[in-house]
């Protein structure tokens, strides 16, 4: 009997639904100083999005070096942006200059965007040594962004039903089996 009901708690385990949709890499570039006052803010809110979101790989520069100081103003002008100050960050194929409570919304749906949509990692491309060029044809509306993320949003909403429906229909099973158990025994017993 106990090896009935270690099979059934095995079997309910797998009726336990995992995260179905697939998930692109969301890589975050980040230019700040650790001087910028707007740099710390963003810095609070990047480690909630790491926590939040398992996708992200968060690629952090300093640019009080020369060497990160370039590497920002390459990708700058990869992304069409001028001025020197900082924060400045790309997630996805989406530039963001400067960082404010207002931004982190659009920061929050740009990686939402890119985890369920394709982007041309232009830094990383660059990087890598191979060849670049500025953004353009990978933009998206705002319609665009609104919707993917209502898709998102819903997927996850019927993500999580199947949970206790999982549990419940897991239950039922085991309750199932016990009734059987307890009639086979009632049977062999003569009871």
């Amino acid at each position: 009997m106990k090896k009935l009901l270690f099979l059934a708690l095995i079997w309910m385990m797998t009726l336990i639904p995992t995260n179905v949709y697939a998930e692109n890499e969301v890589h975050i570039y980040w230019f700040h100083s650790n001087t910028c006052h707007h740099c710390q803010e963003e810095s609070i809110w990047l480690e909630k999005m790491q926590q939040k979101y398992a996708n992200i790989v968060l690629h952090s520069y300093e640019v009080g070096t020369e060497e990160n100081y370039n590497l920002m103003q390459k990708a700058k002008e990869l992304y069409g942006v001028s001025g020197r100050g900082v924060p400045f960050t790309v997630i996805g194929g989406e530039d963001f200059y400067g960082y404010n409570a207002s931004f982190a919304d659009r920061m929050e749906k740009a990686i939402i965007t890119y985890s369920n949509r394709a982007y041309d990692d232009l830094i990383g491309s660059y990087l890598n040594g191979e060849e670049t060029v500025t953004i353009g044809e990978n933009l998206l509306t705002e319609e665009e962004v609104s919707s993917e993320v209502e898709v998102v949003d819903q997927n996850r909403a019927n993500q999580q039903i199947w949970i206790p429906l999982a549990i419940v229909g897991g239950v039922g099973a085991v309750s199932a089996i016990i009734l059987f158990l307890l009639y086979q025994r009632k049977k062999r017993h003569g009871i």
